[in-house]
């Protein structure tokens, strides 16, 4: 026999599918507190309007708008709430719904769109207090076309405030650039219900912890019905993701679980019973944390009705995710530095006094506050004063987001639209300018960096002669004599569109202190290197914004459903880590162009990452912290080779100390002499020390970024410094090749020592390790030298390479050095020298047919000017070798292909293409092994 739950699910299924919607599942425990649908009972007095529904007319969402009920056959009761739009706006309200703060609620509705082209259609849940303050307002998505009824639900939501007293349903329908004339949008089947609540939080407002052991989650149950359910706690690692499978069911994506507890309601509320008001309780759990790290808390409402044919999703009630971190100790913030965040227009989920509380743990030395307040309460002013004082007392630097005050941010139509700052400062400053006076008169004392508008507002740009409009702004802002620094919105990837005498005056006379760049759409760490690259400087100060964009983020929808569960596991690993990486890349392309600011925008939002909507900590979180305490305040000095290829990036921070940030496509270890007192940190703050060999240091890298600090300063130096007179050695066999070795002495005192310089068979450790067997196709004469060099001098060693059939290319070459200095220190550099001018490229590819021959394909291309001629000769014992002729080789270039039978033998096998100029020297070789 089915389950009374499986009777009501088919019997709402029906429903929905004889009415045309798709109906949701409603929860057993979800109590209707508000309902209509647009029949008779909902129009007593037959005016086609619902009772106690409210219309809202202004100019932007006039009276002809015709909004009201029709007949609608395919409608639940035959009867739906129809907007024709008219080219314009429409907006209309439920009436007040009482609520209560402790319980959960979710809306649904149906929604039906036609002939929709421009304009947008939002249905929202605002909750207000007892005074009509808005206090929250949930939205659902976007509603462009539909074919035909579509079934929406928002929530459950909890409340986030004490104080709310009652609800409102908003139905919202907003023109676009232009307006629809011919559009339709039917509503019905309004249901709001009341759900238990099961309120998640921990003992830290900010759930920011700096011991693991400190954590407790509590649990509040509210308004439960359900009969005894269970209650699973799960501490998650959200950073690993795991395929969850039951059978015949679709994998999905789970955080690996570390540990859990399960009660029951029972045990959290300490009675029994299925009252019909519902239980209230709370319990308190304390997860085993051992790490500091990012972590999840997962709270699981489950039904207790066990029937057998029901999944544990089915019988799931509710759901409760919570974040929170826990700080790496010892990991302190740089004194100075470029990192901010940029706080949303609009509430905050946060108060100042938690921001406040906040920012000392975030590395960060920049908040960009939205700032004004009403001339009538200036106890706003005092409390914001107030606010920037604390920030100060933690070394944040307060910049003032100057926005419209006339445009109503806390409507939830504007925060995706914010207003343009040009509307506002380029009008007459008899308009703006009183809005301000107050404001600037209390404030701009303690504040001393403003920003016109928003991050991503650049409407200012494109302002004919700019810099005197800036200057008539400055005037007006700062017009008591203050010293305050002026900024505002810029593009990427766009350069100014100037006169030359506007440019110069900029350059001679800057009116703004610095620009916020933002770009349309968020820049790669490439893009953003190559446009901080290819933008013209100013002195302006070059503010950029990190964001990773909608292209990192993890969607399970998007792995193939043909991989195994290993591969998608795989897979997800390793969008989690590009995730990390290319946030971290960003940072270090900013840090290696020096951007004079690092900001974070809009940071309390989910898509930002670092921050969640709700105030708790992202994912992103602790790989800000770690890249803004390590780097901020550094200066880029450059990069070093390393003998497992890594790359890295070298930074010296303000007390003299190098950093090196490094990472590896594929895992890998570097050993090699860096330092005698190094510490490693993992993107997340992690710190250890790295092992030591002797006086090596093993160095463990992967794909994700780590950091290296306490590496010897003038080691390092001397490393990077070291190069060759000529990269390039010709082509030509038994001949002397001079060049020479530049040296830079980078100790603080004279010193002395030998260097020996080789081309190994493979990449070897050198001074640092064991010597690998060097290469016999190259010699370097002398194959020692010694040296001596005063502090500071700079020495050019001279030596000859010769060559015998050595492969046409690069080739990596092993310096190693003995240097006695205070100590004696012994180190290997490692650089690339290119057989060749590099003006002949040679590529070869290998198949085989389908006659089963071996089909070697030469291309070749001569880009250094005069044609030349090639006798190329093509190894392969033991077969015989094979020739061809290249004729008058230039750009165009030339491709031959030579043809083996009984091809499968030669496989795996390496061939030797040897090119011989005719009527010159040189002599090209190049060696490659045939694949299928």
């Amino acid at each position: 026999m089915p389950t009374i739950r499986q009777l009501l699910t088919l019997v709402l299924a029906i429903f929905g599918a004889l009415n045309g919607h798709a109906a949701t599942r409603r929860n057993l425990d979800e109590v209707p507190i508000f309902e209509c649908t647009f029949g008779e009972e909902y129009d007593l007095n037959y005016d086609l309007w619902p009772d106690g529904w409210e219309r809202h007319t202004d100019e932007e969402h006039p009276q002809y708008v015709a909004i009201g009920i029709v007949e609608d056959d395919s409608a639940s009761e035959g009867r739906a709430m129809e907007v024709k739009l008219d080219g314009a706006s429409a907006r209309f309200d439920s009436p007040h719904i009482p609520v209560l703060p402790k319980f959960s609620y979710s809306l649904q509705f149906a929604v039906n769109v036609e002939q929709l082209e421009q304009s947008r259609v939002e249905v929202a849940i605002e909750l207000f207090d007892e005074e009509g303050t808005k206090l929250q307002s949930i939205r659902s998505q976007t509603f462009r076309s539909t074919d035909g009824w579509v079934y929406e639900k928002l929530g459950p939501f909890q409340p986030q405030h004490a104080s709310v007293a009652y609800a409102v349903i908003r139905f919202d329908v907003a023109r676009g650039r232009r307006g629809d004339l011919d559009g339709k949008i039917f509503f019905d089947d309004v249901l709001l219900s009341r759900l238990p609540s099961m309120v998640v939080t921990t003992d830290s407002p900010l759930n920011v912890y700096d011991d693991p052991r400190n954590v407790a989650v509590t649990c509040t149950l509210s308004g439960i019905r359900e009969q005894n359910p269970t209650i699973r706690f799960q501490l998650l690692d959200a950073t690993r993701y795991v395929f969850d499978e039951a059978e015949g069911e679709e994998q999905t994506i789970s955080a690996r679980l570390i540990t859990e507890d399960v009660r029951t309601a029972h045990d959290i509320v300490g009675m029994k019973g299925n009252l019909v008001a519902g239980y209230e309780g709370s319990y308190t759990w304390h997860p085993e944390i051992h790490e500091t790290g990012y972590y999840r808390i997962r709270v699981q409402m489950i039904s207790a009705d066990d029937e057998a044919s029901l999944s544990e999703q089915e019988r799931e009630l509710y759901k409760r995710d919570v974040s929170l971190v826990v700080l790496p100790p010892g990991l302190a913030k740089a004194k100075r530095g470029e990192f901010g965040w940029s706080m949303p227009i609009g509430r905050w989920p946060l108060t100042r006094d938690e921001v406040s509380q906040l920012a000392p743990k975030l590395g960060i030395h920049w908040l960009k506050v939205p700032i004004w307040f009403d001339a009538d309460r200036p106890e706003e002013g005092e409390a914001i004063i107030q606010f920037a004082e604390r920030l100060a007392a933690s070394e944040v630097e307060v910049v003032g987001l100057i926005e419209d005050p006339t445009v109503p941010h806390t409507d939830h139509t504007k925060l995706n639209e914010p207003s343009s700052i040009a509307s506002l400062m380029l009008a007459d400053k008899s308009v703006w300018q009183p809005w301000y006076d107050h404001v600037m008169a209390r404030l701009s004392l303690r504040i001393r960096w403003w920003q016109l508008g928003s991050d991503g507002d650049y409407s200012l740009k494109d302002f004919p002669d700019l810099p005197k409009k800036i200057a008539d702004i400055r005037s007006g802002l700062f017009r008591f004599g203050q010293d305050a620094k002026l900024g505002l919105g810029w593009r990427w990837p766009e350069e100014r569109e100037q006169t030359d005498a506007g440019a110069k005056f900029v350059e001679q006379n800057p009116t703004w202190d610095f620009e916020q760049f933002v770009a349309k759409v968020p820049l790669s760490s490439e893009s953003l290197a190559a446009a901080m690259v290819s933008t013209p400087e100013t002195l302006a100060q070059r503010w950029v914004n990190i964001s990773l964009g909608p292209k990192y983020n993890i969607d399970e929808r998007l792995i193939p459903a043909n991989l195994s569960r290993s591969e998608k596991e795989q897979l997800l690993r390793y969008q989690h880590e590009d995730r990390i990486r290319e946030f971290v890349q960003q940072i270090i392309a900013a840090k290696r162009q020096g951007a004079d600011g690092i900001f974070i925008s809009d940071v309390f939002t989910d898509a930002a990452g670092v921050m969640n909507d709700d105030g708790t900590p992202g994912e992103l979180f602790l790989p800000w912290r770690s890249a803004a305490s390590v780097l901020g305040g550094t200066r880029y000095l450059g990069e070093l080779q390393l003998p497992q290829g890594s790359h890295n990036h070298v930074f010296q921070r303000e007390d003299g100390e190098l950093v090196m940030v490094l990472w590896n496509e594929q895992p890998t270890t570097e050993v090699l002499y860096l330092g005698e007192s190094l510490q490693q940190l993992d993107v997340w703050g992690n710190r250890s020390t790295p092992q030591s060999n002797g006086h090596r240091s093993t160095i463990e890298v992967g794909r994700l970024p780590c950091y290296v600090l306490g590496l010897n300063s003038a080691v390092t130096r001397w490393r990077m410094a070291v190069e060759f007179e000529s990269n390039h050695v010709p082509s030509v066999f038994a001949h002397e090749h001079p060049n020479a070795l530049h040296l830079v002495n980078h100790f603080r005192q004279g010193v002395g020592g030998k260097v020996h310089i080789n081309v190994p068979l493979s990449q070897a450790i050198g001074s640092d390790g064991v010597v690998a067997t060097t290469s016999e196709k190259w010699r370097i004469a002398p194959e020692e030298s010694e040296f001596r060099l005063g502090a500071g001098e700079q020495f050019a060693l001279p030596f000859s390479v010769y060559l015998d059939e050595a492969t046409y290319g690069q080739k990596r070459v092993q310096i190693d050095f003995e240097v006695e200095a205070d100590r004696q220190y012994k180190f290997s550099v490692w650089r690339t020298m290119h057989v060749g001018l590099g003006d002949i490229k040679i590529e070869v590819s290998t198949h085989i047919d389908d006659d089963g021959r071996l089909v070697v394909d030469q291309w070749m291309q001569n880009t250094g000017g005069s044609p030349t001629d090639f006798k190329c000769l093509l190894y392969a014992p033991p077969r015989r070798r094979k020739r061809a002729q290249v004729f008058l080789l230039g750009a165009e270039g030339d491709k031959k292909e030579y043809i083996y039978e009984s091809g499968e033998e030669l496989l795996g096998r390496e061939f030797k293409l040897r090119a011989e100029e005719i009527n010159g020297q040189r002599v090209l070789i190049h060696r490659f092994t045939a694949e299928r």
